[in-house]
Parts: structure tokens; C-alpha cells; sequence
């Protein structure tokens, strides 16, 4: 009678032992779909929510500085001399959709080497204006043995703006007296 109240006692701990596991291993699943659940909530509301908001309103306002001082700081955090920019060119702004304006601009650049570039990209990555491409050409007359080859690099800058609201002054009525 030991014996079977024994083999019993085994079965029951084996019985537990697995479907405890089985618990456990259904804890998490439950503890991970809890969290995708969070997850996909919040993705959804912020979808609610921007589907409420004009496009154009996220834009970010024109910047009140210039290019042309933007580009001049990016080269003062790099430590790029000024001499680099051989010119700055943008073009006029056209406007894109109902109340934002696009922006374009030609950098060139000479005798920067690639280190130099990359940190100039480094810094602009936080600017209004966006690098939408970059041509590079070897300028290998003024290389030195040893020392990083000096580039041509013409870049291309573009900035999508929030247009300013028309201040222009609505025309009176006809017919309408002061």
C-alpha cells in the first residue's frame, strides 16, 4: 500500500512539475502580448491623431536665419576653414500643396577632405535642410603623399517650410463706404 501511495505521490509531483512549466511558459506569452497590446494602442492613437492634423502644419517654420549663416556655423563647429565654400547658390522657393513652401540650394565646396565632410554632414543632420545629394570629384592636383585627398563636393540642400501666413490685406466690398 506504500508503494502505490509512493508511486502515487511521484505521479502527481511529475503532473505538477509539468503543467507548473506549462504556466510559467503561458505567464509570458501572456506578459509579452500585454506589452505588444501597449504598443499597437499607442501606434493607433497617435495615427487617430495625426489623421486630424493638416500635413502641412507639422511642417517647421522657415528659419528666421540664412542659409548662408547656417552653413557658415556648421563649418564653425567643425573647424572647417572658410575658405572651403567656394559657393552657396539657392534657388527661389516654390510653393508645394496649399501652405508650404520648398526650398533648394547648390553648396559647393573645394579642397575639403572626407573626414571634413563627414563632420559637416555630421553637424547639418540637425539643420532645416536636408542633403538630398552629393557629388564627389578628387581634386588630386593639391594632394599630398600621405594626407587625406582634397574633394570637390557639391552638395545639394533642400528645406520644406511651413509657409507664413498671408498678411496681404483683403480687398473691400464694393460698394462699401469707410
Amino acid at each position: 500500500m506504500k508503494g502505490l501511495w509512493l508511486a502515487f505521490l511521484i505521479l502527481s509531483a511529475i503532473i505538477l512539475t509539468a503543467t507548473g512549466n506549462e504556466a510559467l511558459h503561458a505567464h509570458g506569452n501572456v506578459t509579452e502580448a500585454r506589452r505588444e497590446l501597449q504598443t499597437v494602442s499607442e501606434q493607433a492613437a497617435e495615427l487617430m491623431r495625426l489623421r486630424t492634423v493638416n500635413p502641412e502644419e507639422l511642417l517647421p517654420p522657415k528659419p528666421a536665419t540664412g542659409l548662408a549663416s547656417q552653413v557658415s556655423g556648421a563649418f564653425a563647429k567643425c573647424g572647417i576653414p572658410g575658405s572651403t565654400l567656394q559657393s552657396l547658390s539657392p534657388e527661389a522657393e516654390t510653393p508645394c500643396g496649399t501652405a508650404c513652401i520648398r526650398q533648394r540650394a547648390t553648396l559647393n565646396l573645394a579642397g575639403i577632405t572626407l573626414p571634413q565632410l563627414g563632420s559637416f554632414l555630421s553637424v547639418w543632420r540637425d539643420g532645416n535642410y536636408t542633403v538630398s545629394s552629393i557629388d564627389l570629384t578628387p581634386n588630386r592636383g593639391n594632394a599630398s603623399p600621405g594626407a587625406d585627398l582634397p574633394l570637390h563636393a557639391v552638395l545639394t540642400l533642400e528645406g520644406l517650410f511651413r509657409a507664413a501666413p498671408d498678411t496681404a490685406p483683403t480687398p473691400a466690398k464694393s460698394g462699401a463706404r469707410p
